[in-house]
């Protein structure tokens, strides 16, 4: 089937969701027809300037997991393009995953380029955040220079700390402004199960290594908690006593997953320390008879005592 507007329009509104759909350049009123294919992954290049803001606007967009390009010549109000862009997907709410990069052929658009007018885009992209739940997977790699997110990540890291569905965001590079990884480690410190990297795969920095392993121990220690109930207090006492948990901090998470199990194991011991005292002493008090009686001095020794007063 030829990609042209027809051909991609019966993609639309047919029955089935294909699964896969990638697509290159598209030109004039096909520029975004694919972002309303009925597809679970897409992956394609856009030229903004073959897109109208109206066209942005009504679009239904069906795909969850998104892999796009976005050139952004001869688009003067290009940050007006991303803003719709973004309260688009916003909309759609159902995004699970977005690999998106920046980038423009021309020279020309870097004389078009205000850093101001990213802080907008940036919000959007917050809004977008809030507004997709589901979201687990966040790439912004591939950004030319002048169109890059680091002079935001800030911002951007201050809104991943809460989101429940994130799991793994990539940049180009971590920002010289924050040297000691201050950012970072205040949200893997406030988000346990979100794993950054930068566009290499991996940030070789020993103590943010730390803080995932700790999260590594976070997540095992709540996946305790969906195993059978008759199990957990035998393997929450394991894991106490045994070599997982070596330090406070992983003391701690443990007793706050497990307050419930480890009461229930304090009562549990209460309750057959009080059987055994109480089988030992018997029920009419007869051990404490017994001991009186041990104490007291043989009847000859009385007799003596008497005789000699």
């Amino acid at each position: 089937m030829p990609f042209n507007r027809t051909g991609l329009e019966q993609l639309s509104s047919g029955r089935q969701t294909i699964d896969e759909l990638g697509i290159g350049f598209l030109q004039d009123e096909c520029a975004l027809v694919p972002l309303s294919t009925k597809v679970n992954r897409l992956s394609c290049y856009l030229q903004a300037r073959y897109g109208q803001r109206a066209d942005l606007d009504v679009l239904a967009i069906a795909a969850k997991e998104l892999e796009l390009r976005i050139y952004l010549d001869s688009v003067p109000d290009w940050d007006v393009f991303l803003i719709s862009f973004f309260n688009r997907l916003a909309q759609a709410s159902h995004i699970e995953k977005l690999q998106l990069s920046l980038d423009f052929i021309s020279a020309g658009f870097v004389e078009q380029y205000d850093v101001d007018r990213m802080s907008s885009v940036v919000d959007a992209l917050i809004s977008f955040l809030r507004s997709n739940s589901k979201l687990y997977h966040l790439d912004l790699c591939g950004t030319y220079g002048c169109l890059g997110w680091i002079p935001y990540l800030k911002h951007i890291f201050n809104e991943l700390e809460g989101h429940q569905g994130i799991r793994f965001f990539a940049m180009d590079t971590y920002p010289s402004e924050d040297p000691d990884f201050s950012w970072l480690v205040k949200l893997l410190s406030r988000n346990r199960k979100i794993k950054v990297v930068d566009e290499s795969g991996k940030l070789n920095v020993p103590e943010i290594e730390r803080l995932y392993a700790l999260s590594h121990f976070y997540c095992d220690s709540e996946e305790l908690k969906k195993e059978c109930c008759s199990l957990r207090p035998s393997l929450v006492a394991l894991a106490l006593i045994g070599n997982e948990v070596k330090d406070f901090q992983r003391y701690a998470l443990m007793l706050s997953h497990h307050t419930d199990t480890l009461c229930e194991l304090v009562q549990d011991v209460s309750q057959k320390a009080t059987t055994t005292l109480g089988a030992t002493n018997g029920p009419d008090g007869s051990e404490h008879r017994k001991r009186k009686m041990r104490m007291q001095p043989p009847r000859a020794a009385k007799r003596g005592a008497r005789l000699d007063v």
